[in-house]
């Protein structure tokens, strides 16, 4: 998530068990000018982890 007044990028993971409520957790935060990098940071987690990536409204 993108901190418009900061300008800083939040990088969270969420999770749930089915028939539960998501839970999320920070596990990145970056500086405005690394921005453009998401993307590629998005395909790395997904090939890595083989965890679902969504980039939110950054």
């Amino acid at each position: 998530m993108y901190q418009r007044y900061s300008k800083q990028l939040n990088v969270f993971f969420e999770y749930a068990k089915i028939g539960t409520a998501t839970h999320s957790e920070q596990i990145g935060r970056y500086v405005e000018s690394e921005k453009d990098r998401m993307p590629e940071l998005a395909k790395r987690i997904k090939t890595e982890t083989n965890v679902s990536v969504e980039l939110g409204d950054f």
